[in-house]
């Protein structure tokens, strides 16, 4: 008769080998893991194999990296679906919360100066030159500017600076959205922005 504690179906004392979170006994999960490598898998490589890989994969770079292009093209719908139903599971979530907060505590800088450059205010003097360079109508239907549009995109690499900013409404503003300047006026004059 058995002690009164924890104990997985094979019988192993959960309190001894550990147990993972859904009641699985380590030990018996790395046996699963040994059994599906011997009935599908090879088995684990050794060092010298590993070794044997990396040099194959640095001696034959372009030919490694077209193979990998060629096979995501051709399995990227099942591929895309797999990880689309990956980060529906709670699992996915976590792993996805996870990663974010890895990348957040490593570029903790760059975000911050990415937060200070958002959150930067054109002087007025600026303001003032830009509507005394441009007139205080809107550069693009002619009607009274209501604010200022980045003529490059702040998410094109566009600056907030005197050379990128214009008196613009707010509906051009918003009918340009993140398209740069030269798009907006190509596509039929000064018309575009009505059209679109």
């Amino acid at each position: 008769m058995r002690a009164q504690g924890k104990y997985c179906k094979r019988g192993h004392d959960v309190s001894v080998t550990g147990c993972y979170g859904n009641n699985t006994c380590k030990e018996c999960s790395k046996a699963n893991v040994q059994l599906r490598r011997a009935l599908y898998g090879r088995p684990p490589r050794s060092a010298r194999e590993k070794e044997r890989q990396v040099e194959y994969y640095y001696e034959n770079l372009d030919r490694v990296r077209a193979h990998k292009r060629t096979d995501y093209r051709r399995h990227r719908s099942k591929r895309l679906a797999a990880v689309k139903a990956f980060n529906a599971t709670t699992r996915g979530k976590e792993v996805h919360n996870k990663a974010n907060a890895q990348y957040r505590d490593t570029h903790r800088e760059e975000i911050k100066k990415a937060g200070r450059l958002r959150a930067y205010r054109t002087p007025p003097e600026v303001l003032d030159a830009i509507v005394e360079y441009y007139g205080p109508e809107c550069v693009y239907c002619g009607g009274d500017a209501s604010g200022f549009d980045h003529l490059i995109p702040m998410v094109k690499g566009g600056e907030t600076s005197f050379e990128n900013l214009a008196p613009c409404c707010w509906d051009c503003n918003r009918r340009k959205g993140d398209r740069p300047i030269w798009t907006v006026l190509s596509l039929e004059g000064g018309d575009a922005l009505r059209a679109s």
